[in-house]
C-alpha cells in the first residue's frame, strides 16, 4: 500500500509539472489517457502521463526544448520531426 501511495504521489507531481510546463509555455493542453480516466473515475496506477497540446508548428521546437527544466524528456530522439 505504501508503494502505491508513493506512486500516486509521484504521478500527481508529474501531472503538476506538466501543467506548469504548459502554462509557462502558454500552450493549451489537456491530460488524456489512463491518468485522465483515473482523475475522473476510479484511481489506478499508471507509469506514464499522456498530454494533448494545441500549438502552432513553428513553436513546436521551442516548446519541446522547454520541457527539460520540468523534468520531461522526449521518448524518441526526433520528436519534433515525428510530430
Amino acid at each position: 500500500m505504501a508503494s502505491e501511495t508513493n506512486e500516486i504521489a509521484s504521478l500527481h507531481s508529474v501531472v503538476r509539472d506538466a501543467g506548469n510546463w504548459l502554462k509557462a509555455a502558454n500552450v493549451p493542453g489537456v491530460v488524456i489517457g489512463g491518468v485522465a480516466a483515473a482523475l475522473l473515475g476510479r484511481p489506478r496506477v499508471t507509469k506514464d502521463v499522456d498530454l494533448l497540446v494545441w500549438i502552432d508548428e513553428d513553436r513546436l521546437q521551442e516548446f519541446m526544448s522547454a520541457c527539460l527544466p520540468w523534468g520531461f524528456v522526449p521518448r524518441i530522439s526526433d520528436a519534433v520531426e515525428f510530430s
